[in-house]
């Protein structure tokens, strides 16, 4: 009975059909850099979404006040950009009425696929 059950476990975990953890984290993740570009915008009034490069300058460190919002985590100063839990880019955008979006890929790492796997903090 335990070796059936544990086969199953595997199957489905290879299947990638159980809850994947890193939605939860990347939807917390979003949710900080969120409170820093607030934190920034209370600072500095609001943000230019130049690129992504940019954004993350400005959080950390580089404005003309060296403030930094958000420290870096792992290998996100060496690619200079906010990463969600899959170490794949976020992305920042603004929308038609010019609040802003912040967006990971999700699970498969392409922005808008029919997976329709995207998160996003609007």
């Amino acid at each position: 009975m335990k070796s059936t059950f544990l086969v199953l476990f595997a199957s489905l975990c290879l299947a990638g059909c159980l809850p994947d953890s890193k939605g939860p984290k990347t939807k917390a993740i979003l949710s900080q850099l969120n409170a820093g570009v607030s934190l920034y915008e209370s600072e500095f009034g609001r943000l230019q979404i130049k690129n992504d490069g940019y954004v993350f300058s400005e959080l950390c460190g580089g404005n003309k006040k060296m403030m930094m919002f958000i420290a870096p985590v792992g290998s996100e100063s060496e690619k200079r950009l906010f990463l969600d839990a899959w170490n794949n880019p976020v992305r920042f955008s603004r929308s038609d009425d010019g609040s802003l979006q912040i967006i990971s890929s999700g699970r498969d790492g392409v922005f808008g696929t029919s997976k329709n796997d995207d998160i996003s903090l609007k």
